[in-house]
């Protein structure tokens, strides 16, 4: 990252330091994450599990059945009749989960009851009827086989006796519904009927009764030519008119069958009446009544061709199309509106509705053409305009009558053949297996969700995560240009007196190896090794001092001539690493009381007369004034005669303005992270502040780093190891050569004391070479 931005005082990068996501990247993160990845994928295991354990099995019990169209439910009508039928099976479907069905089932069975015995045993107020038709409602399925009248009813139930018997009782009440409503409409029928017959049969007994009086009276018996072709154009117009006005009446008696249903579910619906107002439907009522007189008078007069005749019914046929489609529109609005009613419901009625207008289309247009004939009738003398009226009467009464009667017959036939629609293929049995839960599947799905999960949580954990772990994010944050100075292995260091100098008192110790290193690689930073180095890091507890405080002494082991300037006047350690008391002195006390340096200057190390530390001393109360001040600027100046490495230890960056004033006297800071301890916003902004105040960044050293967060961990221990290895092998042969000589006791004393002097001197040869290893 060769900038960063400035704009944001949140963690962030600009775009050109934005690195892309690679896939090495995402297998890294889920490397480091994988204690969360494995952990969550577990979690979520291990509650599926238990869900499958705990849950209760739900078994499936299904009965086939082959299902007709309820209008077609006996045979005897579909003989008689030959009328297609207008219900289809998806309305069949619906009637099978209809309330009334389920209802029905909860009765027989006596659910209700064992329902409520089980709330009211655990304290609770049984439900109410609704509610447990809806619980019901929702364990049953209702599926068709594509092109076929075949029907499948599944029932799911913890209890597979209990799903066998709902599976059968359900199909029973169905079958028996159907024939209900079979035999209630086709009672109706008959029931209407039956009320016509006397008031028809009386009507024709009057008319003859009439006529007979009349031919008595008047002496006539028969009309003549011109009469009797108008009577008999007026009786066929009546004849055709009287089985449109029955069928009127059935279309209404059925519509109102419809709406019944529409109102038990609680729907609502238009009145015919009501639509029959709208101008559309007025407009396509005139058109079809024209249509129909044009028609019959180019029959009548013989006058238009066949096509022309084809032309005028196809019209009529288009219009009574139009007609249905606007009736099914208007109704079609109260549908999503009452979705409990089926929607076949609403689309039957709208059928009959249509029925019911092109029914009166045509019995208006044949009233129109039965009055064209009555009033030529006028023409015609008196006494045969008398008897005409009362021989048509005569005839339209008997007609009438003679069709009602057969009418009676058929419906008598039909109602008394009439049985249930539907027809058992399989009967429900008990089931054995559970189709519920899927245990395969929910397993399948519960780890597929637990590793998406694990890593979904790792990735928003990485990204919530302000701590630098490792040395890839470190990089991340100190930029890619940023050299890496050392790294610390994580060791156990005291953290009293000059045992925390791992170079002093362990120098082959891997941390002691690192803090050399560091060292070396300061000296190599710059084509002109810096003489005045600066120590610091963004916030406390990075390990800035201890650090500092060895890289100072290995200098000096170098050969270096070097002094250890403790410039930290808030929390100084410099003074207890090297077991110096603070009433000794030190920076304090030379820039303001005016002491000799010289003598506040402490050798700690006899052994090592190239190192020099200069400490604190006590406290100043202002620590910026003084370290600002000209004569803290000139004794840096001074030293820089003397040493060869003077090394500043500075306050952290974040904590005061201290480190950054001291630093520009510096020819190159060093800056300290802690791996697992200092945060990215911390290091962006300490790095912000040195890069803006255009000081000279010597590089970055990571500390207590690990083996998963870097892989120059494992080169230390390798070395280390290494020794170890030789010193152990060092020692097998000092026991070797003790067990020869206690094997060749008994020989000369003068060969004892030969080998003996030969072994000592290859030890001692070891040893040395050893220790130049060492040194080296």
């Amino acid at each position: 990252m060769d900038k960063i931005d400035q704009t944001n005082t949140n963690y962030s990068y600009t775009d050109s330091d934005e690195k892309e996501i690679s896939l090495q990247d995402i297998i890294y993160i889920m490397r480091r994450r994988m204690f969360w990845i494995i952990g969550i994928f577990v979690v979520t295991v291990a509650a599926v599990l238990v869900y499958l354990f705990m849950a209760t099995p739900i078994f499936e019990s299904s009965v086939t059945m082959r299902v007709q169209p309820s209008e077609s439910g006996a045979s005897f009508e579909a003989m008689l009749t030959g009328a297609p039928t207008s219900s289809q099976i998806a309305t069949e479907v619906e009637l099978i989960k209809s309330r009334s069905n389920i209802e029905g089932v909860i009765n027989r069975l006596g659910l209700y009851e064992q329902f409520a015995a089980e709330y009211e045993a655990e304290g609770e107020e049984p439900p109410s009827m609704a509610r447990l038709v809806r619980r019901l409602s929702n364990r049953i399925s209702v599926s068709t086989v594509r092109d076929t009248n075949i029907v499948n009813i599944s029932v799911e139930h913890p209890d597979p006796a209990m799903a066998q018997d709902i599976a059968n009782t359900l199909a029973e009440v169905y079958n028996d519904m159907l024939k209900a409503m079979s035999q209630r409409e086709f009672q109706t029928r008959r029931e209407f009927i039956e009320r016509q017959i006397p008031e028809l049969e009386a009507d024709l007994m009057m008319a003859e009764e009439n006529l007979r009086r009349f031919k008595e009276q008047e002496g006539m018996v028969l009309l003549d030519e011109e009469a009797r072709i108008l009577l008999n154009n007026i009786s066929s117009f009546d004849r055709q008119i009287a089985p449109l006005r029955i069928q009127q009446e059935n279309t209404r008696n059925n519509s109102d069958l419809m709406q019944n249903l529409i109102r038990q579910h609680g729907g609502e619906f238009p009145a015919l009446s009501e639509i029959r107002e709208r101008s559309d439907i007025q407009d396509l009522e005139s058109e079809l009544i024209s249509l129909r007189l044009e028609l019959a008078s180019t029959v009548t007069e013989g006058g238009a061709s066949t096509a022309a005749q084809g032309g005028i019914a196809a019209s009529i046929t288009s219009r009574e199309n139009q007609l249905k489609n606007l009736l099914q529109q208007y109704i079609r609005r109260y549908v999503q509106a009452h979705e409990d009613v089926p929607r076949d419901y609403y689309g039957e009625l709208a059928s009959q509705y249509a029925s019911l207008v092109i029914t009166d289309t045509k019995v208006s247009y044949l009233t129109s053409l039965r009055q064209e004939y009555s009033a030529q009738v006028g023409d015609l003398p008196r006494v045969e305009q008398r008897m005409l009226e009362l021989q048509r009467e005569v005839k339209v009464k008997e007609s009438l009558y003679l069709l009602v009667l057969e009418r009676l017959e058929e419906t008598k036939i039909i109602e008394a053949g009439i049985t249930g629609t539907a027809a058992m293929i399989d009967d429900a049995v008990i089931p054995e297996i559970p189709v519920a839960p899927n245990k395969r599947l929910i397993l399948a799905v519960g780890s597929l969700l637990g590793l998406f999960l694990g890593v979904l949580i790792a990735f928003l954990v990485e990204t919530l995560d302000n701590t630098l772990r490792d040395e890839e994010s470190i990089k991340r944050v100190v930029g890619a240009d940023t050299v890496i100075l050392g790294r610390i292995p994580r060791v156990s260091i005291p953290t009293k007196g000059v045992e925390e100098l791992l170079v002093y008192s362990d120098p082959t110790s891997p941390g002691a190896e690192a803090m050399k290193l560091i060292s070396t690689n300061i000296m190599f930073s710059r084509v002109k090794p810096p003489q005045v180095i600066a120590s610091s890091s963004s916030e406390m507890g990075e390990g800035k001092t201890t650090i500092t405080a060895n890289f100072g002494v290995a200098m000096a082991q170098n050969g270096f001539k070097t002094i250890i300037v403790d410039a930290d006047m808030r929390r100084p350690r410099i003074e207890q690493i090297f077991d110096i008391h603070k009433m000794e002195g030190g920076v304090v006390n030379y820039l303001l009381q005016n002491k000799e340096i010289s003598s506040l200057i402490k050798k700690p190390f006899e052994d090592l007369p190239n190192l020099h530390v200069l400490p604190v001393g006590p406290l100043p109360p202002n620590p910026t004034a003084v370290l600002t001040s000209e004569k803290f600027r000139r004794m840096i100046e001074g030293l820089r005669k003397v040493y060869d490495r003077i090394v500043l230890d500075l306050p952290p960056l974040l904590v005061a303005s201290d480190g950054m004033i001291c630093s520009r006297l510096a020819d190159g800071m060093v800056l300290v992270v802690r791996a697992g301890s200092s945060t990215k916003r911390g290091v962006h902004m300490a790095m912000e502040t040195v890069r803006g105040s255009q000081i000279s960044l010597l590089g970055v050293v990571i500390n207590d780093i690990t083996s998963s967060d870097s892989g120059y961990y494992h080169y230390y221990y390798y070395y280390s190891s290494r020794d170890d290895s030789k010193s152990g092998k060092r020692t097998a042969k000092r026991q070797a050569r003790k067990a020869m000589k206690q094997d060749k006791r008994k020989s000369s004393s003068a060969k004892l004391t030969a080998v003996y002097q030969q072994e000592q001197d290859s030890e001692h040869a070891e040893a040395n070479e050893a220790s130049e290893g060492r040194n080296s």
